[in-house]
């Protein structure tokens, strides 16, 4: 027969309190850390579709005046599911249409970004600089529901050549 002592018997129930605790942090631990890597995905996701979005406009670049691509659902970007518009501006130019957004004005005027993602709470860093490209209205607000379609068109003035963007409506 075995005995136990009798302090034995009380350090027992401490040892499944410690491990419940033990438990319950690494539990809590594997959640926050399973958020902040969806989170960085996300963030990841949406810097490349703008990366894919530089590389479609830089290609345009190099063709013909009057060369023009409609990007639909087969051929569009791909953005994450908390973008909801995507706006495209002219920097530091007037505005020729409404903004969906009152916060973006003082953006567009005292910065030389031309493409934000609304809301601007998504994601820590929600503007960019896609050079060339330049919104056909000023500001051209596209609702994305998790790509992004678009019209590009390649325009020459005696001045420049630039992309321009369209919303495929």
């Amino acid at each position: 027969m075995i005995t136990t002592k009798r302090g034995q018997l009380f350090s027992l129930p401490f040892i499944y309190i410690f491990g419940i605790i033990v438990a319950a942090l690494i539990l809590a631990f594997g959640f926050s850390s399973i958020l902040k890597l969806t989170k960085t995905v996300d963030e990841a996701s949406s810097s490349k579709s703008v990366e894919g979005l530089r590389e479609k406009v830089d290609f345009y670049y190099t063709l013909e005046p009057g060369s023009k691509k409609q990007f639909k659902l087969d051929s569009a970007i791909r953005l994450p599911s908390k973008i909801e518009q995507a706006c495209f501006v002219k920097p530091k130019s007037p505005l020729t249409s409404q903004l969906p957004d009152s916060a973006l004005a003082p953006l567009i005027q005292n910065s030389n970004y031309n493409l934000y993602f609304l809301p601007f709470t998504s994601f820590k860093n929600t503007r960019f600089l896609v050079k060339n490209l330049e919104p056909k209205t000023n500001p051209l607000c596209i609702k994305t529901q998790g790509f992004l379609s678009f019209t590009l068109e390649t325009k020459a003035t005696s001045e420049k050549v630039y992309v321009e963007i369209n919303n495929n409506n």
